[in-house]
Order: C-alpha cells, then structure tokens, then sequence
C-alpha cells in the first residue's frame, strides 16, 4: 500500500518510447485516487489519475483515467491507454 505521506514527492514516469518525465504526486485516497501532475505541464490544473470506481448495486469495479493532452497528440494518448488496458486485461485474466 502507498503512504499518503509521499504526496508532494517527485518521480518519474517513463513513457512508451522509454523517455523519463518528472512528475508529482498530488492526491492519493487508498483504493480510490492516485493523481501526478507533470512538472513541466504549461498549466497548472493539468494532471493524470487513475480513479478506481465500485458500482455499489453490482461490485463492478471500473478504472477510470483522465490524462490531458496537447491537441495533437490526443489520439497517441487515446492509443496508449487502450493500449495498457488491454495489457492490463491480459495480466489480470479479464
């Protein structure tokens, strides 16, 4: 389990090309919200999370990720995530 005392530390995150980007941790609720901001991000409301979301009537769980992107690169973003979710299915047995 992550402790909420490394909110506000730095680290990398490593892109598909393997290039380092610095970024900052700046919420986490356990089991629901991680969220970076990019330090180099021109705004200051620019962020990436993933959100863990339990429907309550059914138990499905869905994973939930907002990550903002120039213009023209929204759908290498949108390709990259559909990406790792389909990985991610792979791993999990989904």
């Amino acid at each position: 389990e992550i402790s909420e005392c490394l909110v506000g530390s730095e680290m990398c995150i490593r892109d598909r090309n393997g290039s380092e980007q610095p970024a900052t941790l700046v919420e986490l609720k356990s089991n629901a919200v991680v969220r970076f901001r990019w330090d180099d991000a021109e705004e200051e409301d620019e962020y990436f999370e993933f959100n863990i979301h339990v429907e309550p009537l059914t138990g499905d769980v869905a994973l939930i990720i907002t990550d903002f992107a120039d213009e023209d690169e929204v759908n290498d973003t949108i390709e990259l995530w559909n990406k790792q979710m389909d990985i991610l299915h792979r791993n999990l047995g989904a």
